[in-house]
């Protein structure tokens, strides 16, 4: 139960909250919607770091913002070779840093700190502390180090020990350690000896879609385009599985949408491949795909933007990095290779019945999903139950 007395909590994140309108990602959005549910009896002390004016309507529901000082170039590049530690992290810990979430902290009822590379602050924010990592990077650079060779192999697995140092530092603090994957909160709880727990991102509104608006033969993908994951898998899509697409239905076509689209993504527009930068209604956008395709990749945690898919109805590829988390159905086919992939789209693009079905299974699940408010409103209680003393470790 959420207490109704006066409740000072502290969310010291990376980077500022954005809502997906505004460019945002699985790692802006989730202080974002937290930050919309909030209850009454609340007081809200948001701290990030940034160089540039704030910006966002996140900034209307929170009762003080603080910027933090990053540590300078040469300071971090010192400190990163001597702590083995991610510089993202080093960088965000610099002494003026510390002091102030030190002395925020010791006015605070209860902290969350969002976002692995806030994890080094652990040590100044006292006994009440949340962290949240959304896709555990120990785990996703392991799993990177297993699918390359070589020196891209080797770099995966440094990074994932610097990672898991961080990770481990936080979990011996805080009294709840929080992902949005069951199956990350299970793996990694395992690997830090301590109970870790799953709270799943939340899922937009339903959008149920005017089926006379899908543009036949279209492929859609949705994403930040400059995220390394989603850069390859859209590479994937256009240069290996559209053509083996083509060779069956040859006035297949396809829309790949997103903010900050990388200049990899960018080249890939040619005849039939349009590339849509910073689209207003990514929904949109999706409804209009007679399939969404999530080749390839690599990641933790749950996809959002196929979560935004299932709300519009749509049929889904993906590979298992893509659609992990997504329970199976009539929704969903996972596919690994392009020929796979591929064989795939081709099913639903020629079997209009099959399409049907797997709407009416997206939308379906996505009404059984935890809304975006449900999701915050789980995190809050979390954060009640750390301030009031409630809760044993996990």
């Amino acid at each position: 139960m959420l207490s109704s007395r006066p409740t000072r909590l502290l969310v010291i994140t990376s980077v500022p909250p954005r809502a997906p309108s505004e460019g945002g990602d699985g790692n802006t959005v989730i202080i974002d919607e937290l930050l919309r549910a909030r209850p009454e009896g609340w007081n809200v002390t948001l701290a990030f770091w940034g160089e540039s004016p704030v910006t966002g309507s996140f900034s209307t529901r929170v009762d003080h913002l603080v910027m933090l000082p990053y540590a300078g170039k040469w300071s971090t590049a010192f400190r990163t070779l001597m702590r083995f530690l991610p510089s993202g992290a080093v960088r965000r810990s610099s002494r003026a840093a510390r002091h102030k979430v030190r002395d925020m902290a010791a006015d605070a009822d209860v902290v969350l700190l969002h976002d692995v590379h806030c994890f080094d602050l652990t040590t100044e924010c006292g006994h009440q502390v949340v962290v949240h990592e959304i896709d555990p990077l120990s785990l996703f650079y392991a799993d990177l180090a297993k699918q390359s060779s070589g020196l891209q192999s080797l770099r995966g697995r440094w990074r994932s020990y610097r990672y898991l140092r961080l990770e481990r530092r936080a979990s011996t603090r805080a009294k709840a350690y929080v992902v949005v994957s069951p199956a990350d909160a299970t793996e990694l709880g395992e690997v830090l000896g301590r109970p870790v727990m799953a709270i799943p991102i939340g899922i937009p509104p339903v959008v149920d879609r005017d089926v006379s608006s899908v543009a036949p033969g279209r492929l859609v993908f949705a994403g930040i385009l400059s995220y390394g994951p989603n850069v390859a898998s859209a590479a994937m899509l256009v240069d290996e599985v559209l053509p083996l697409v083509r060779a069956q239905c040859p006035d297949a076509s396809v829309l790949i949408a997103g903010h900050d689209p990388a200049p990899e993504v960018r080249d890939l527009a040619t005849e039939g491949v349009e590339i849509l930068a910073s689209p207003a209604d990514v929904d949109g956008v999706l409804s209009t795909g007679s399939v969404a395709v999530f080749p390839g990749g690599y990641g933790r945690g749950i996809r959002g933007t196929v979560l935004r898919t299932l709300s519009c109805g749509v049929p889904i590829v993906a590979s298992p990095a893509s659609g992990r988390g997504i329970p199976a159905g009539p929704h969903i086919a996972v596919a690994e290779s392009a020929a796979e992939v591929a064989a795939s789209v081709v099913k639903f693009l020629e079997n209009p019945l099959m399409r049907e079905e797997a709407r009416e299974s997206a939308l379906r699940l996505a009404r059984q999903w935890p809304s975006w408010k449900a999701a915050s409103l789980d995190l809050w209680n979390e954060l009640a139950e750390v301030a009031a003393g409630e809760l044993a470790p996990r």
